[in-house]
């Protein structure tokens, strides 16, 4: 239903253009007026909806290119201020606008800054805090090849670097070993290459913008118990649901 709103309001809004390059400037009004009752149904639905979002911005940049660009100054400071308390909602209106002008002025700094304000990227750490965390992993490394006696010194170790250093991939797979090797001598057998393989394609499709299918797939990969403690996968469950 919403893929079939959406074509018609992309008809309705290609045939208004259309218009409005031969004259028929009024002609062309309604039809942006039809598609956008299009593209609000589909928001009564999903109100972050990216593509009936695009669309109501072209149309209002088509109709009026000089208010357009006022107001698209004022909703891209109005979105920044969003994104600074963590609005879901305000990033995807500034994502939206992107799309418009990707060149605007500040608007890629902005996208940044809103990805680390709403937790889709951990902001960078300093040199520091990254030695301390690296160290960490290091004696981490050095404990777990020492056998499975170690094992909660290593959890331990490795969880504290990366909460130090949430970017540090090496802490993460060391977590993910030793709580691999705890659930393996439980008795519970996983199938690492399936599971891998199934959090890559999660993390393709959440890359892609199909939020509700890395959902979906995430939900069945984190019903194994074997795989619930598992510091990526948990990390990306995080990444999708604070888009949802």
């Amino acid at each position: 239903e919403i893929s079939q709103l959406l074509s018609e309001a992309k008809k309705k809004y290609n045939d208004g253009v259309t218009l409005i390059g031969k004259n028929r400037r009024e002609e062309g009004v309604i039809k942006f007026a039809q598609a956008k009752e299009k593209t609000q149904e589909v928001k009564l639905m999903f109100p972050v909806n990216q593509d009936a979002g695009i669309l109501e911005l072209r149309i209002d940049q088509e109709i009026d290119p000089g208010s357009f660009e006022a107001s698209f100054r004022q909703r891209f400071v109005t979105a920044v201020a969003g994104t600074k308390r963590g609005s879901r909602e305000a990033y995807f209106e500034l994502e939206n606008l992107a799309q418009i002008n990707p060149s605007y002025t500040g608007m890629q700094a902005a996208l940044t800054e809103a990805k680390y304000d709403i937790g889709l990227l951990q902001r960078p750490v300093d040199t520091s805090t990254s030695n301390r965390a690296a160290s960490m992993v290091t004696q981490a490394r050095r404990l777990f090849s020492q056998g499975t006696t170690r094992n909660a010194e290593v959890i331990r170790l490795a969880s504290e670097a990366l909460a130090l250093n949430p970017n540090n991939t090496q802490a993460m797979e060391l977590l993910d070993r030793a709580r691999l090797r705890v659930t393996a001598a439980r008795g519970t057998v996983i199938s690492d290459q399936a599971a891998e393989q199934e959090y890559l394609l999660a993390v393709q499709e959440f890359q892609q913008g199909r939020t509700l299918n890395a959902l979906a797939r995430m939900q069945r990969l984190l019903r194994n118990p074997g795989n619930q403690n598992n510091i990526r996968f948990n990390e990306l469950l995080r990444r999708i649901n604070a888009l949802l």
